[in-house]
């Protein structure tokens, strides 16, 4: 996929707002296709806002492999290898989703602002059991605009299906509005 131009992007942030706001919503997650363009949405509606928030990204090799996934805070601060590519392929890293994952995680429900942003939940926090509470506990205490990768992972599927948050499927955006 290639990327968004501005104008794309700003008819998406416009509509966007305009649909979670007359959703009535608590939350507000972004999902679809790789590439579509999840991140830059997100990024787009958090410009000039200090929203604090976990942030997770591929270290890929020259051909373009993921060969690492770090998980670090909005803001800056060390990452954590929450996913190492071995034998061909990617492994999670439990003990730091465990770790650094959960901490982070515990530290957003316990901070100030209503709001919290995660980008992206995808399928290496199956591994661990205390990132998934945690990343629950942040629903229950938060508003949250996060990227949840489309998938049929249980708890992929379970955020994608909670009543209290709007998902807007980028894959189905076209000429400026949802279909």
């Amino acid at each position: 996929m290639t990327p968004m131009k501005r104008p794309a992007v700003s008819r998406l942030k416009a509509c966007t707002v305009s649909t979670f706001q007359r959703s009535g919503r608590r939350s507000l997650l972004l999902t679809g296709d790789k590439g579509i363009g999840k991140t830059t949405l997100l990024e787009s509606l958090l410009e000039n806002r200090p929203v604090p928030g976990l942030r997770s990204y591929a270290v890929r090799d020259g051909l373009d492999v993921p060969v690492q996934v770090l998980l670090e805070r909005r803001g800056g601060g060390a990452p954590a290898v929450i996913a190492q590519r071995e034998e061909g392929a990617l492994h999670p890293c439990r003990w730091a989703l465990d770790g650094a994952g959960t901490r982070w995680l515990r530290a957003l429900c316990r901070g100030p602002g209503e709001w919290a942003a995660i980008d992206e939940i995808g399928f290496l926090e199956q591994a661990s059991a205390r990132y998934q509470r945690a990343l629950l506990e942040l629903f229950a205490r938060k508003r949250l605009l996060a990227v949840v990768r489309k998938g049929e992972a249980p708890l992929l599927r379970a955020l994608l299906e909670r009543k209290d948050c709007l998902v807007l499927d980028l894959s189905r955006f076209a000429g400026g509005r949802f279909t």
